[in-house]
């Protein structure tokens, strides 16, 4: 039996004009569990070597995003630890500037067939006295030549948000976090084994500010490889219904064997959650109320480990 896995590595590179603070690179690096996957964790707190953040002044005007201790009421403390990445951690925000930073990983969109899930959370606070100040998330695949937005309608068929969709202006009251799954993505791009960067922006308008301005900690990215290929293995159709689900999911399948099938759910961590031993019938249901909103992975296998189906699924109440 043979196993393919993908290995991840991240950095976050920097990049600062003349005007720039001087900056270093926080991160935590760690891995995922399942599926082939890891993943790493930007706290901005403790260094780690070969890590960077690419901050980039796009108009060249002002160096918004600073990694520091937040000084800037009402944004004054870090969602964890003391540090975070804020567009200004003393005053308010620059106007008229356009500016971002980047995280390169090297995460890959890949085919249809190999069903990578790449996987964003964190946390944000935005405070902004404009709506025409604001922010946005994307990604690329082609070096940073194209980018596709995670927050706009033209893709939300193509990313699925199992929290509230981010608001990067106006004014939160306080911490929000995020969850998004955009490996969907991968139909829309031009360069599907190009590293994935991912960039997050901020625009400010002409006018005077009194802001705190936009704020990120503990950001997450992770990629899980759901297609783990074993080529012993005789594969399956399935298929999960209502998708995304609330309390009860219904799954059907074809499987001309009529062998026992075995049934394990997993979450975005890799960590077991459910599993039905005993399933005989090609149509069952499945009592999922006791899990929280998400994504998770199944896998519907023979007990001899012959016969196999995979897929995901999303709960969202």
């Amino acid at each position: 039996m043979k196993y393919w896995v993908w290995l991840v590595v991240f950095s976050i590179l920097v990049q600062s004009n003349q005007n720039a603070h001087a900056q270093r690179t926080y991160a935590q690096k760690n891995f995922c569990f399942g599926f082939g996957s890891n993943s790493a964790k930007i706290d901005f707190e403790t260094p780690v070597p070969n890590f960077s953040v690419i901050i980039d002044s796009i108009q060249g005007k002002a160096n918004q995003w600073i990694i520091g201790t937040p000084n800037n009421k009402p944004i004054d403390t870090a969602y964890s630890g003391n540090k975070l990445i804020m567009t200004d951690t003393d005053s308010t925000y620059k106007t008229n500037d356009r500016a971002a930073f980047i995280i390169k990983t090297n995460f890959y969109f890949g085919s249809d067939y190999t069903s990578f899930a790449q996987l964003i959370t964190g946390w944000y606070w935005v405070d902004t006295d404009s709506l025409k100040d604001y922010g946005d998330i994307e990604v690329s695949s082609d070096g940073g030549t194209e980018w596709l937005s995670l927050l706009s309608e033209h893709n939300s068929d193509h990313v699925t948000w199992t929290t509230k969709k981010p608001v990067l202006t106006g004014k939160t009251k306080g911490w929000e976090y995020f969850e998004c799954y955009y490996g969907d993505l991968r139909s829309k791009v031009t360069s599907r084994y190009t590293p994935i960067r991912v960039k997050f922006t901020f625009v400010s308008d002409t006018a005077a500010n009194s802001g705190g301005g936009l704020v990120f900690d503990d950001i997450h990215l992770c990629e899980y490889v759901s297609g783990v290929f074993e080529h012993s293995k005789r594969t399956f159709s399935s298929n999960i219904l209502p998708n995304p689900a609330q309390n009860q999911i219904s799954f059907s399948f074809k499987e001309q064997s009529n062998e026992v099938l075995q049934l394990k759910i997993y979450n975005l961590s890799g960590e077991l959650v459910k599993e039905h031993q005993e399933i005989t019938s090609e149509r069952s249901t499945l009592n999922v109320a006791d899990l929280p909103n998400g994504i998770y992975f199944y896998r519907l296998f023979s007990k001899d480990l012959s016969d196999e189906s995979k897929g995901r699924f999303l709960i969202q109440r």
